[in-house]
């Protein structure tokens, strides 16, 4: 062990990285974020458009013509803007570069993980970082690149912060370290637990530098509450998952399990899914106390790792093992919906606390005599696990490949189910999709689900049932697509013009850049003896949208022609 050298370590970390990966590199984007924030995000497809990154939020909608969103991510959107910039709508090099990022994050857990314990317990853990399946999601998931930015970027100001033993910061010093850190909360809001951490740290091995280090956080703050203040973000949460819409007593029953999740899932990485939306209303023994018990058993296991590691070692080892006791539960404190999120649970919210975990771990195993069978043991855990994230891999190849493996393992998912279900609109096989969205309504109806199930409804040309649905997508808060329908529906199937018209003219003012919406609202017009309104409505949709049917209906209207209904119908 003593010939174990650094460069050895990183060099095993980045083939290994490369191997267990490899096969995601051939992996399609993922339907949902991916094609929201990238394939659709005209903002990630000019050069010209970074600068709106800084002042705006991660969606953009092209029927308003603005950004959108309370998530303020620009570095994230940035690099899609680089990537998509230089190559094109290629899943390829969206994958490579979020693996690289992986890869260098694993380099940075070893290079911080060495300074506080042996360097073969330090990269052990570091390959387990690397290789654990619970970090897949963050490698494999495109949509999550800001799980790998905002983690590279954090490090890196620790590896800074506490590569020197000097208590005093440097100019240089407290600029990368400060810079890291803005990059980090630019990547990602869960950046800003660096900021908490790196304060730990200096409060407990170089306490001399406390004020330096809060003048840093301090200045680093402020710049990034600036910059969110100007993009006009604030802070909360406007998600449609069900953990949103409970009371804070129901939050607190899900904490246990929420928490045994990931702890469970750290040993026994079987069932992994994309998200999983479940809450515990009641106290029960499988949802409430038994993982409460196993919380509290593992909290105590982690406190006395402490208390024994404090016998006869150095103040610096306490001190090391406090602030990587404090990373883990700093890590899972943010996510186990004391403010509540987009999802329940997702495995890529354990990338930061695992690394506390694991250090924890090597602080332990460091006062242990290294035997051969300790790291037999080691390499076989470590084999077992990169071979689950490899077969995992395989899992994301495409949308279908992934959603129908995933909803088998989590019964009742709405939000996986209407995913399935639209792919299935999408290739217009209704029978298919239909299950899919009728079990997704069943289980939590929201205007996703509910503007599916009244397309199934239309194309079984039940069309009372189809309006009950659109019209409950409109009241659940119908975004663009839920308007769009309603306003085709009206004009093309039920042929209520006046109900079109009416509809379509409020609709174009929540959506003024809508194209399809002011063809909708000129064949209303026209319909309705308005050859006007409907000529310069016409002329809208056809600047917004320059295609053979919207120029059609503009020169019909113009000429006073007749309006062929079901040609533009099939056109839709």
């Amino acid at each position: 062990m003593t010939r174990f050298r650094l460069r050895t370590g990183m060099l095993l970390i980045v083939l290994l990285g490369l191997i267990i990966y490899f096969n995601s590199l051939q992996n399609d984007f993922i339907t949902g974020d991916d094609e929201d924030q990238i394939i659709n995000n005209r903002q990630v497809h000019s050069w010209k458009n970074i600068p709106a990154h800084f002042v705006g939020s991660t969606y953009f909608r092209e029927e308003n013509d603005t950004a959108y969103g309370l998530y303020y991510r620009p570095l994230m959107q940035t690099v899609y803007s680089l990537i998509y910039n230089a190559v094109g709508p290629d899943p390829l090099y969206f994958h490579l570069t979020q693996l690289l990022l992986h890869i260098g994050n694993a380099l940075l857990v070893f290079l911080l993980f060495k300074q506080f314990g042996k360097i073969v317990w330090a990269f052990l853990a570091a390959l387990i970082f690397l290789v654990h399946p619970l970090n897949s999601e963050a490698v494999l998931h495109i949509a999550n690149m800001q799980e790998n930015l905002f983690f590279f970027f954090g490090s890196l100001a620790l590896i800074i912060l506490t590569q020197s033993p000097n208590p005093k910061l440097t100019l240089n010093r407290a600029l990368g370290i400060g810079t890291g850190l803005l990059f980090s909360l630019l990547a990602k809001e869960t950046g800003g637990l660096f900021l908490l951490i790196a304060v730990w740290y200096v409060f407990l091995l170089q306490r001399k530098m406390l004020p330096q280090i809060l003048t840093v956080v301090g200045v680093t703050g402020g710049i990034y509450g600036f910059m969110r203040g100007l993009a006009g973000i604030g802070w909360g949460s406007d998600s449609i998952a069900p953990i949103n819409h409970v009371s804070l007593g129901v939050r607190l029953l899900t904490i246990p399990r929420i928490i045994w999740e990931y702890l469970y899932k750290f040993i026994f990485p079987q069932q992994l899914s994309l998200a999983q939306f479940w809450v515990v209303q009641r106290v029960t023994f499988t949802d409430f106390v038994l993982p409460l018990i196993g919380v509290g058993l593992v909290m105590w296991g982690l406190w006395y790792g402490r208390k024994e590691l404090g016998r006869g070692i150095t103040p610096d080892k306490k001190g090391a093992y406090s602030f990587f006791l404090l990373w883990f539960w700093l890590g899972l404190l943010v996510h186990i919906q004391l403010i509540p999120l987009d999802a329940t649970w997702a495995e890529r919210w354990f990338y930061f606390p695992l690394v506390g975990l694991l250090g924890c771990l090597v602080l332990i195993m460091t006062e242990v005599r290294i035997r051969r069978r300790y790291l037999i043991i080691s390499a076989s855990l470590i084999l077992l696990l990169a071979l689950r994230t490899l077969v995992r891999s395989f899992d994301w190849y495409d949308s279908k490949t992934l959603l129908t493996h995933d909803i088998a393992l989590t019964q009742g998912n709405y939000y996986l189910e209407n995913m399935l279900g639209a792919l299935y609109i999408q290739d217009k096989n209704y029978a298919a999709a239909g299950p899919y969205i009728e079990s997704s309504v069943a289980a939590y109806p929201y205007f996703g689900n509910l503007t599916n199930l009244g397309i199934i409804y239309l194309k079984q040309k039940n069309y009372p049932q189809a309006k009950i649905y659109f019209e409950k997508a409109l009241g659940a808060r119908g975004n663009y697509a839920t308007y769009q329908n309603y306003a085709n529906f009206l004009l093309y199937i039920l042929k209520d013009y006046q109900a079109a018209h009416d509809f379509t003219e409020k609709s174009v003012v929540r959506y003024p850049k809508a194209g399809l919406m002011w063809l909708v609202l000129a064949q209303a017009q026209y319909y309705l003896g308005e050859k006007d309104q409907a000529l310069a409505s016409s002329w809208t949709a056809f600047t917004l949208k320059p295609f053979d049917m919207t120029y059609d209906v503009y020169l019909t209207i113009r000429e006073g022609g007749i309006l062929d209904t079901e040609k533009y119908l099939r056109q839709e």
